[in-house]
């Protein structure tokens, strides 16, 4: 794994290597095996090196074409490169490294953007052609490889991270004001916008063409959709070919020349990866977050999983390493959490911080069980009949209202101090879901919630597991967004996939009611082939295990051992928060959690976050 940035001076003055350096330089931690360059006259290309496949030097990067017409700065990893290696080497193309860097850019060479469609893996990457003065950014299918870019009248610039831009001359980033609205509706953004003001990160399953008078074309190559197969009818041959998929899966992403490990949470989701990955590799490290629960009560106290994946550990043979996160390692993280994942997405993200940081200590390449849950209907309650009727406008009012997770319009417009309509997210919400079928039915507006969460809340997830592990130069690996089991599992039927499709159940999860007796006693609903597929592959009461999200208990911290961190950030007027949010609100939302009236820990992680952000990236104060 790797980082990538360059720039196009629109000026057209030669581009500046000592600019260029000092971009690569902030990227140092996605690669410190080794830095290159590549100018040609306005065109700067620059690459950070964490080596996987093929440790030697012949695979650095930016890297040439044999006739050095071709330039390649990439990130990621192709798990089919070897067979098209063959492929190519049968048409004539000589490859003179092992790594799968040269397979992408002899395949771009070979096929142009349909070369996209060919690879199994994971990549963002920039490739520039000498005749043409044409560059060009891709990216994965489903976003695992984040890649950024942002033009002005007098630059274009592109990184694998935002703080690079930082680093370019006469350029000071700017919040977008739109966009934090958007995020303190959604607690996300929810297609292609980021916190910063023209700052955009490149859509999954994308490419984007630029000349080097800074001409924009974009082009979709890759859509996902579930679309259910008739075929599949049979539940147990349907079982066999999933397990038989995630096998494969598996099988394609632990080749690497340095060590894989594993993330083992207790869950079925790392439990299937790690069981199926200690197939091949023997006393395989895994590794899992725990929390000390001294003043946790309520719900929070199912979130220590350490228990379950002890026994899942013992269980496979792996070779297990633990930490244990008290309320001071969240505080003491906040700062480097926000530098190295910049824009924030989804949830509080410390221990995905603290898991990268354990697992960089015993080597460079981590599978995760990312996915599993968007792809088989992990979140039961989000699709119970009630919520989805079948009726087209009724599920798009009652899904937006959903994940409008932190504040409704009119909290929104007393917090910005703007006047936003009620509804000013809703069409861009819609257009994401983009229901096609005249009158769908129940299952169909299900496949469509799942399509949704995999194009917004998955794709948040990626970009918090890429910067964080990244942060640790770790790389994590994603066997459940495989092709061919993301193809097998866009075909299964529903009902394969969730049991009581037509309950009749209603449950918010970020409030106080009821949520033991719901949340734990009745959500494993979901996933309902996946557990199946692994009973013999994983322990049956952990096959079997409810729905459990990685998550710490901020929300006891937040009233308890942290409340003089959360009163020093939110309850202080003189915080560069209130520049932007208005104090009494934000005060609202702190007494209610402290008091117990409401459980707001979504606020106050989101509005610790923004006040280090606009320290970190827009004052810069810290």
């Amino acid at each position: 794994m790797c980082g990538i940035v360059g720039f196009i001076d629109l000026k057209k003055n030669k581009a500046n290597a000592n600019i260029l350096q000092k971009m690569i330089e902030s990227l140092g931690h996605r690669g410190p095996d080794g830095k290159g360059q590549y100018i040609f006259r306005n065109l700067a290309l620059g690459h950070t090196r964490l080596s996987i496949i093929d440790l030697s030097n012949k695979g650095s990067q930016p890297m040439q074409s044999k006739n050095g017409e071709w330039v390649i700065s990439y990130n990621g990893e192709i798990y089919n490169f070897l067979l098209l290696r063959e492929i190519l080497k049968k048409r004539g193309y000589k490859f003179f490294s092992q790594s799968d860097t040269e397979v992408v850019l002899n395949s771009f060479i070979e096929w142009g953007p349909e070369c996209l469609l060919k690879f199994n893996g994971m990549f963002s990457f920039s490739i520039f052609n000498k005749e043409k003065k044409e560059l060009i950014l891709a990216r994965d299918r489903f976003g695992i490889k984040p890649i950024y870019y942002y033009k002005k009248k007098d630059f274009f610039l592109f990184s694998s991270e935002i703080k690079s831009f930082l680093f370019y001359p006469e350029n000071k980033l700017q919040i977008c004001s739109d966009s934090l609205a958007e995020y303190l509706t959604f607690q996300n953004f929810i297609d292609c916008d980021t916190l910063f003001k023209n700052v955009k990160i490149l859509k999954p399953g994308s490419f984007l063409k630029l000349s080097l008078d800074g001409d924009i074309q974009k082009r979709d190559y890759f859509e996902f959709n579930f679309e259910e197969n008739s075929e599949l009818s049979d539940f147990n041959k349907t079982k066999i070919k999933l397990k038989n998929a995630l096998n494969n899966a598996v099988n394609n992403q632990i080749i690497s020349d340095v060590p894989v490990s594993s993330y083992l949470s207790g869950g079925i989701d790392s439990g299937v990866i790690t069981a199926l990955a200690s197939n091949k590799i023997k006393k395989m490290k895994t590794f899992t977050i725990g929390f000390n629960m001294d003043s946790v009560s309520g719900v929070e106290l199912f979130f220590d999983e350490r228990k379950k994946a002890e026994k899942v550990s013992a269980e496979l043979g792996t070779e297990h390493y633990e930490l244990v996160l008290k309320s001071g390692d969240m505080e003491r993280a906040f700062k480097k959490i926000v530098w190295h994942l910049e824009e924030p997405r989804v949830g509080q993200s410390y221990p995905n911080y603290y898991a990268s940081k354990l697992a960089s200590n015993f080597g460079k390449v981590l599978l995760t069980g990312i996915g599993g849950d968007e792809l088989f209907a992990g979140y039961p309650w989000r699709y119970y009949k009630n919520k989805v009727l079948n009726n087209t406008d009724h599920f798009y009012n009652q899904y937006f209202s959903f994940w409008n997770r932190l504040f409704d319009h009119k909290e929104l417009n007393k917090l910005l101090g703007k006047k936003y309509e009620k509804f000013m997210f809703f069409e861009k919400f819609k257009s994401i879901i983009n229901i096609k079928k005249n009158n769908p039915t129940h299952t169909d507006l299900i496949n469509y919630s799942l399509k949704f969460e995999i194009k917004t809340f998955l794709h948040g997830l990626l970009i918090v597991e890429d910067k964080l592990s990244m942060a640790h130069s770790l790389e994590t690996r994603v066997p459940f967004l495989d092709n061919e089991l993301c193809e097998l599992a866009s075909q299964i039927p529903l009902k394969m996939k969730l049991k009581n499709i037509n309950k009749n159940f209603s449950f918010d999860e970020n409030t106080n009611e009821n949520k033991v007796d719901y949340f734990y006693n009745n959500y494993n609903d979901g996933k309902l082939i996946l557990r199946e597929a692994i009973h013999d592959i994983l322990p049956f009461d952990i096959s079997n295990e409810r729905k459990q999200g990685f998550s710490g208990p901020d929300k006891s911290w937040f009233k308890g051992q942290s409340i003089d961190f959360v009163k020093d950030n939110l309850l202080d007027k003189n915080q560069d928060i209130f520049k932007y949010l208005d104090f009494k609100i934000v005060k609202k939302k702190v007494d209610e959690h402290i008091k117990g009236q409401r459980n707001n820990r979504l606020h106050i992680w989101s509005m610790l976050y923004l006040n280090y952000f606009i320290k970190t990236f827009i004052t810069r104060e810290i």
